[in-house]
């Protein structure tokens, strides 16, 4: 993936999560509990995309401290900036388990690609 494009993405990617983590009104509620599921989701992504962005080639511990950081940051700022918005340790909680998930998904595409290049 080329670098600009990658850059593009993570930039397109932090901003819908700022979005949808600082906008007025929560998201709707589609079942119990599914505004976990886009906690986890978003910051899946935002982390992948970072990583693509900063060109990381393996898991960097100093990124993944960041971006764990961000977790409990988000929900704090989002419970200042926002009056109608609660903070909520189960968001802390989803969106540290999304920058896990990104972790786990950004290290089976090392392994993948490092078989690949032992393969040829």
């Amino acid at each position: 993936m080329s670098r600009l494009i990658a850059l593009v993405a993570f930039a397109l990617c932090a901003m819908l999560v700022g979005y949808g983590l600082f906008r007025p009104e929560p998201a709707p509620n589609l079942f119990s509990h599914s505004d976990k599921f886009f906690h986890v989701g978003a910051f899946a992504t935002l982390y992948l995309t970072g990583v693509f962005a900063l060109a990381a080639k393996r898991v960097r511990l100093w990124v993944v401290v960041g971006f764990l950081m961000m977790a409990p940051l988000s929900e704090v700022v989002q419970s200042l900036l926002q009056a109608s918005r609660l903070f909520s340790i189960e968001d802390i909680v989803a969106n540290a388990l999304g920058v896990g998930v990104g972790v786990v998904l950004h290290f089976v595409w090392q392994i993948l690609g490092s078989n690949k290049s032992l393969k040829n």
